[in-house]
């Protein structure tokens, strides 16, 4: 959700999003990872039906091709990374006061404050489960690590990535919740 980019002098914003075509033969709908939106409009909370057509990047139906289509509703909010109703699992950039930075798709916030699109410096301590510096091997206060930013979690394709694992000695949630994040996931995705 925070990756930005200018295009014709607007600030777009890289959000999921639910798409359906505009052409009344074709009722395709699909869900996009990739959706480009006018970072004012995010920021202002503009909902999707209030959004002008070049408030956001246009995508092209796969089903019939027709290139002008509706933005139905953004951010989308799959299902499957939603645990107890309130967390919602997103691919989260830390940093710690040692300087180091690390990625982990095991990155938990509110659900509330995904819907609301809060960015990672808006978030506050009880917005997310925190995760210590393997670097410092928890030798710092760990209010001293920050949840930089994050994005939609996204589907990976299995057979071409090696996946390191999760490391839930590192992880808030883990410690805390007596099912881990390894147990979600296997009944998930």
């Amino acid at each position: 959700m925070t990756r930005t980019r200018k295009k014709d002098k607007i600030d777009r914003v890289c959000i999921p999003a639910k798409w359906s075509c505009a052409n009344n033969e074709c009722e395709a709908v699909w869900e996009s990872s990739a959706t480009w939106v006018s970072k004012a409009k995010v920021d202002n909370k503009i909902s999707a039906k209030d959004l002008t057509k070049k408030d956001y990047a246009k995508q092209k139906c796969k089903k019939c091709g027709n290139s002008d289509n509706n933005l139905e509703e953004y951010p989308l909010v799959s299902k499957r990374l939603i645990f107890e109703e309130r967390w919602y699992r997103v691919y989260g950039l830390w940093k710690c006061e040692c300087k180091n930075e690390w990625a982990s798709a095991y990155t938990w916030i509110l659900l509330e404050s995904y819907k609301n699109m809060i960015l990672g410096p808006g978030l506050t301590e009880r917005d997310y489960f925190k995760q210590d510096c393997k670097t410092c091997k928890g030798n710092h206060d760990i209010k001293d690590i920050t949840l930089t930013s994050y994005r939609h979690l996204m589907r990976r394709n299995r057979d071409n990535v090696h996946h390191k694992g999760h490391m839930s000695e590192h992880c808030g949630k883990c410690r805390i919740h007596v099912r881990k994040c390894q147990e979600h996931e296997s009944s998930v995705l």
